[in-house]
């Protein structure tokens, strides 16, 4: 799969602590991706993680990235000529 891939980047929107002072959260954002080809898709991702303290300080001790493959037409990508257009192929020029 990364190999396609030259660039991706992560935003997370929201994160979700478990309770009052949580080693553990979830988080949903967004990810960038460039594709070799000059293509670029933005997708929905979610994450679980959990913090472990370490020397007084907080460490990650798991990371889980949840990513659902899209059905067509449900998110868009960005052509190197400035032109988008959803997996269904339908396209518009910016």
């Amino acid at each position: 799969m990364w190999s396609a891939v030259s660039s991706r980047r992560h935003t997370p929107v929201k994160i979700f602590p478990f309770g009052d002072n949580a080693e553990e959260f979830m988080l949903y954002g967004r990810v960038a991706y460039r594709f070799k080809t000059g293509v670029q898709a933005d997708v929905d991702w979610a994450a679980r993680a959990i913090l472990s303290k370490a020397q007084g300080r907080l460490r990650l001790k798991f990371y889980q990235v949840y990513l659902v493959r899209c059905p067509e037409g449900s998110y868009k990508v960005k052509n190197a000529d400035k032109t988008s257009q959803d997996t269904a192929g339908a396209a518009k020029k910016e």
